[in-house]
């Protein structure tokens, strides 16, 4: 069983933004090194072509010492909330 991670596209790239600024780092590129995570998975998330998973949740986690509770939160906020 597969659990759903609930997302906004609006969301995600907050997280990812929110990744970047917290670590200075220069673009999504930067991002994937620090991430070990190819390119593309960057693009294709913020895109919202590739949902987010719990294998890059737990990344996040693991290199940014975020709360899981904040990467998710993050991931779900849309709308107003991320502007």
């Amino acid at each position: 069983m597969r659990a759903h991670i609930p997302q906004t596209t609006e969301g995600v790239n907050l997280l990812l933004d929110t990744l970047i600024s917290g670590r200075e780092l220069k673009n999504d590129a930067a991002l994937s090194r620090e991430l070990q995570v190819n390119p593309p998975v960057i693009s294709k998330l913020r895109r919202g072509t590739l949902p987010l998973g719990a294998t890059f949740v737990l990344q996040v986690h693991d290199v940014f010492d975020m709360p899981i509770f904040d990467i998710k939160a993050l991931a779900a906020a849309g709308g107003a909330a991320a502007k």
